[in-house]
């Protein structure tokens, strides 16, 4: 038997012998959601799984409360791990992020054993706040992936999937003021900024984009009660392209169309950045082509790529992380249907024994991959040149 071969064997026998604590991880964390930067329960459960399993731990990384850095080996080449754990409001882990973080253990777990072997430094990076704010946006800002060779991660979602299109995404809040005054006696006259804010709403959510672009949003301030006109109203949205600088000119557009209807109205209107700008994902093909093997071995069977179009566009703040590092984030199938992320039904699909499953072939298919990747020869050689030559706009077909 080869090196190889006897590395993946051990690995996967380590994950098969921690298949009742990772379950314990993704259950656990599935029973207490918590929202972006408040994940404490989270925290001190996964790092007290690490420390307990001989990493050593850095638990309030990188300025944040709630991110943590768990090392071992002291080998040539670095490998990150991303962990997530943050959930939705009112819905939970209605994107199965409860997954992701026990799956990044078992893999870390898996490989512990075999850094000399190796020669790598292995790195668990609990990031937290994916759903909002960015954790992993700032983490690349404070240099957590400054001198890595590679990062890995997997996110459920209801069907195997190698490189979904991840877009660049920016938060605005959009601002409207008007005139306040009696509802009974004023509601006709302009200048209602209720008005406007309702017909910002109605102007974005039912106009035609580009396949990539999005604009989606709510209104989080119309008033408080119905017989007087507010004086200021505010809504929070989402704005998606295919890449950064397309999403610079899609704001701008937004912005244009926003400030013409809102002075037709006798309103003013102001905008302002929500939270970190999510960059596209700029996948590696070869990293993800490891990836795919090993998971085929696992007996999965993947989305064909004639299959992933815009339609199954999203974002994620480990796009930034790939700019810097090469980079994977493959969907792992939990076989949700008809839940797709983001709704209740995919929050039970992520404790189900498809959830559960997905957390140790997730584990298996990285920890085989990072083999792959350190042990065949040339194999990491090919995963930095295509980073170093890969278009900067990354695996987003072209309109």
């Amino acid at each position: 038997m080869s090196d190889l071969e006897a590395a993946k064997q051990l690995a996967r026998t380590k994950v098969e012998e921690q298949e009742r604590l990772l379950r314990e991880i993704s259950h656990g964390l599935a029973a207490r959601p918590e929202l972006a930067m408040e994940e404490e329960y989270a925290h001190l459960f996964l790092t007290g799984v690490l420390e307990r399993k001989g990493f050593d731990l850095v638990r309030h990384a990188y300025d944040l409360p709630t991110a943590f850095a768990a090392s071992a080996g002291q080998g040539r080449r670095h490998i990150v791990l991303c962990a997530e754990y943050d959930a939705l409001p009112d819905i939970g882990h209605a994107c199965g992020h409860n997954i992701i973080g026990a799956a990044a253990i078992g893999a870390a777990l898996a490989l512990q054993p075999l850094l000399d072997l190796l020669d790598c430094r292995l790195t668990v990076l609990g990031t937290p706040a994916e759903e909002a704010v960015g954790g992993k946006v700032l983490m690349v800002e404070q240099g957590a992936f400054d001198g890595v060779d590679a990062a890995l991660m997997v996110h459920p979602a209801p069907h195997d999937m190698l490189i979904a299109p991840m877009l660049a995404l920016q938060g605005r809040v959009i601002r409207v003021t008007g005139k306040s005054g009696h509802a009974s006696t004023m509601h006709t006259r302009k200048g209602n900024a209720l008005d406007g804010i309702v017909e910002i709403y109605r102007l974005l959510a039912y106009r035609s984009y580009g396949p990539y672009e999005r604009c989606h949003g709510v209104i989080t301030q119309g008033g408080t009660v119905p017989n007087v006109i507010p004086d200021t109203t505010s809504a929070l949205y989402y704005l998606r392209a295919r890449v950064k600088d397309d999403l610079a000119l899609f704001s701008e557009q937004i912005e244009r169309e926003v400030t013409s209807l809102l002075s037709e109205l006798g309103c003013t209107v102001k905008f302002e950045d929500e939270g970190e700008l999510y960059r596209e994902m700029k996948a590696n093909k070869t990293l993800a082509g490891l990836y795919r093997s090993n998971l085929e071995a696992r007996g999965r069977e993947f989305v064909p790529e004639i299959f992933v179009g815009p339609e199954s566009a999203a974002s994620t703040d480990m796009g930034n992380v790939s700019q810097v590092v090469p980079s994977i984030h493959p969907m792992i199938g939990i076989d949700s249907g008809p839940y797709m992320n983001h709704q209740r039904g995919f929050a039970d699909a992520a404790v189900s024994p498809e959830g559960d499953k997905a957390v140790i072939d997730g584990a298996i298919g990285m920890a085989w991959c990072v083999i792959d990747l350190l042990l065949r020869e040339g194999v990491l050689d090919a995963v930095q040149q295509e980073f170093l030559l890969a278009d900067a706009i990354g695996t987003l077909p072209k309109e």
